[in-house]
């Protein structure tokens, strides 16, 4: 899921395969009896220990894995959003879980300095843009 605040976006270091060592973000699969929706958060608070709230859908976003010798083809339902800030205004602090080893704020501006899994800068562009026009016709 695209958690964005202002202008950062939330980014986990993957600590196991696949993609181990690549920034990313917090995904993971469906659980039995879960929607999609409902696993993008529980997988964000799992990561990074935070609480998001879904904007919207985004996109499908498919791709190709080799893990061990092996190709396997990923389908993620890709949801964009936000989480509340604290009454200071700043941004609560990721605390990294489940198969993240960091989790961070990452400036958009900065995220040429990081290398991340395949098509992750795209979609949070993508997804920027929205949040920036949603925050533009609410203000």
């Amino acid at each position: 899921m695209i958690v964005l605040s202002g202008t950062a976006i939330l980014l986990v270091e993957r600590g196991r395969a696949p993609a181990i060592g690549l920034w990313s973000l917090p995904g993971g699969k469906i659980e039995d009896g879960e929607t999609a929706p409902d696993a993008a958060l529980r997988e964000v608070a799992e990561e990074t220990g935070l609480s998001a709230m879904i904007i919207s859908r985004l996109t499908e976003h498919i791709f190709q894995i080799s893990e061990a010798g092996r190709a396997q083809t990923i389908r993620i339902e890709v949801f964009y959003g936000t989480t509340d800030n604290k009454s200071d205004g700043s941004r609560p602090i990721p605390v990294p879980g489940d198969d993240a080893s960091r989790a961070q704020w990452v400036e958009i501006a900065d995220l040429e300095n990081f290398d991340l899994t395949e098509g992750a800068h795209q979609l949070i562009l993508a997804a920027a843009a929205l949040f920036a026009e949603n925050r533009q016709r609410t203000e």
